[in-house]
């Protein structure tokens, strides 16, 4: 009767075990599969002449990059209470230059945030709307960074 017990013991530890490995794995998984579509899906930089033209909380631009069709800028804003929103918007007007430009203007949402923590984050965009029809790049110019931003598609 002892061994009996003692190896139905050794079978429940040794599926508990596993039961614990899987579901580590799985929640592995599901944070990588997350953490997958972040990078995949971005929100899209609209045109909104209304949007463009309405007023936006304080931050900074620090840092910008541009790869393919995505838009990378690192901001910092003051807050740390409430959530904040971010849109990237243009009024729909473009120079017709050669190349043609486009301005941008990041909105910024912190809901009435009175917290003082300096927040520092990236925001991504996906620009590809904004293509001139008819051309393969164009310059964009976006509010608060003095470089003038080759998009090549």
């Amino acid at each position: 009767m002892r061994p009996f017990i003692l190896l139905t013991l050794f079978f429940l530890s040794v599926s508990a075990c596993k039961t614990g490995k899987d579901s580590k794995a799985e929640q592995s998984n599901t944070q990588e599969q997350k953490s997958e579509m972040n990078e995949t899906k971005h929100p899209l930089a609209v045109i909104d002449r209304e949007l463009f033209s309405s007023k936006s909380d304080v931050f900074t631009i620090k840092s910008h990059e541009l790869n393919g069709d995505i838009m990378s800028l690192t901001v910092t804003y003051s807050g740390g209470c409430e959530e904040h929103s971010f849109e990237l918007v243009s009024n729909g007007a473009y120079a017709k230059s050669l190349p043609p430009q486009c301005r941008l203007r990041l909105i910024h949402n912190g809901n009435n945030d009175n917290c003082r923590s300096l927040i520092e984050t990236k925001l991504n965009f996906n620009v590809k709307d904004l293509q001139y029809p008819g051309t393969k790049e164009m310059v964009l110019f976006v509010e608060g960074i003095d470089d003038r931003i080759m998009y090549t598609y």
